[in-house]
């Protein structure tokens, strides 16, 4: 029904969220995290299906709960984490994505792409990254199976279009 007079709409900080966390899991204050195939809160890694939510603002220790018996507050914002030792991100990197490694740690590449969010700086003590923009990534297999005979067109030049959108998105670490 809508409003015939002033509503006092509460407000919930959107930068801090409180996730419910796994089971057996240990998220320490100042750690990436992320949320599981559950929707639970868990340390980053670079492990499928994973999406970071940000930097833990505790330390939770639910190694000995159940699934959603504790919960941790996250936070989106801009955050120094430390820099790869095997696939560093460099100045060239800034305005690009840097993945997880781990709970403290980005880097240029990794297995999974898990989005740690926008590169805003790099420096001699870490990357600065954005968790703020970690946008879902679609994978080379949704693009390649998308349909582009709709409007009848059909044949090698779509087929070669496609394969060229492709390789430019998979060249800026837009398509895992």
């Amino acid at each position: 029904m809508p409003l015939t007079a002033s509503r006092n709409t509460e407000e919930r900080p959107g930068e801090i969220q409180h996730i419910p966390l796994a089971a057996d899991t240990v998220v320490f204050q100042g750690g990436l995290t992320a949320r599981n195939g559950d929707g639970r809160a868990v340390p980053a890694a670079d492990a499928a299906g994973l999406k970071v939510i940000g930097r833990a603002e505790q330390t939770v220790d639910n190694s000995d709960g159940e699934a959603g018996a504790l919960a941790v507050n996250a936070k989106r914002g801009v955050f120094l984490f430390a820099n790869s030792d095997d696939e560093p991100i460099t100045a060239a990197h800034v305005g690009g994505y840097a993945f997880v490694e781990d709970d403290e740690t980005v880097a240029s590449d990794s297995d999974h792409k898990v989005k740690a969010g926008r590169i805003v700086d790099v420096e001699e003590r870490g990357v600065w990254v954005d968790t703020r923009d970690t946008g879902d990534v679609p994978s080379a297999d949704t693009l390649t199976a998308l349909n582009f005979t709709g409007g009848g067109a059909t044949g090698p030049e779509v087929e070669a279009f496609r394969n060229a959108v492709l390789a430019i998105l998979q060249a800026g670490n837009l398509v895992k």
